[in-house]
């Protein structure tokens, strides 16, 4: 169902005048069987947000390779999108929202 090999993913920041990359996620590898329970934990800062991110095809990975339900998700990220849910654990547009109308909002965002 989810299979990466060495998933990556940066970002440059600035501190004054410097500017650095941080790797949010260095390689992730992942098999995750259809039907499977998996839990994805780590401390804050871990990477774990941005690799879902990757895996729903909300950010485009650095590099590395996934499928998520079998398609490819650098070569056909709409397909991923056809073949999975997505919704975040925060990001509702109201906090009195109910689960439904979060799943509409969310499906009108993202196609």
């Amino acid at each position: 169902m989810i299979e990466t090999r060495g998933l990556r993913k940066s970002y440059r920041s600035r501190e004054g005048r410097e500017t650095k990359t941080v790797d949010a996620v260095r390689g992730v590898n992942l098999d995750v069987a259809e039907g499977e329970i998996f839990g994805f934990l780590g401390p804050n800062g871990a990477g774990k947000t941005t690799t879902l991110r990757m895996l729903a095809t909300l950010i485009e990975p650095d590099g590395g390779q996934a499928t998520v339900a079998g398609a490819d998700l650098r070569k056909d990220p709409a397909e991923v999108r056809r073949r999975i849910g997505y919704v975040a654990q925060g990001g509702s547009t109201w906090d009195e929202s109910t689960a439904r109308e979060e799943l509409v909002l969310q499906a009108r965002l993202y196609g």
